[in-house]
């Protein structure tokens, strides 16, 4: 690159595919802590125009029973979504969420959160 080089563009995605879906009995056994969440989380370390994130939780045969949310930290402080231009929006039907945010701010920890149902079986 020089100075007056185009910008460059860098995507990266993955996918977890038969990932386990559990409650709160189910955490404490494989964790061994007294959890009530779970989260899928980005640290920001690279400058972005645009964060994109999205979970799929189980629907069929049984529909895993989340009510997600966006939590942002920063150094431990958890900051208000309100400060960002955040889009979220959950799907009920097809039981999946997904987030955007623009201008991500580095070194943040952006976080799709669910709380752990007390009980539930595929």
């Amino acid at each position: 690159m020089t100075e007056r080089s185009a910008p460059v563009t860098i995507a990266y995605t993955y996918r977890l595919q038969g990932g386990t879906a559990m409650d709160q009995k189910q955490y404490r056994q494989m964790y061994n802590d007294g959890g009530k969440e779970e989260s899928n989380s980005v640290i920001v370390t690279n400058p972005a125009e645009k964060l994109k994130m999205e979970v799929t939780f189980p629907g069929d045969p049984k529909h895993f029973p989340a009510a997600p949310s966006v939590r942002v930290e920063h150094l431990g402080t958890v900051i208000p979504t309100e400060d960002f231009k955040v889009t979220f929006e959950y799907d009920k039907d097809a039981n999946r969420c997904t987030l955007e945010m623009k201008n991500p701010p580095l070194d943040h920890e952006i976080s799709i959160v669910w709380t752990l149902p007390e009980s539930w079986e595929a």
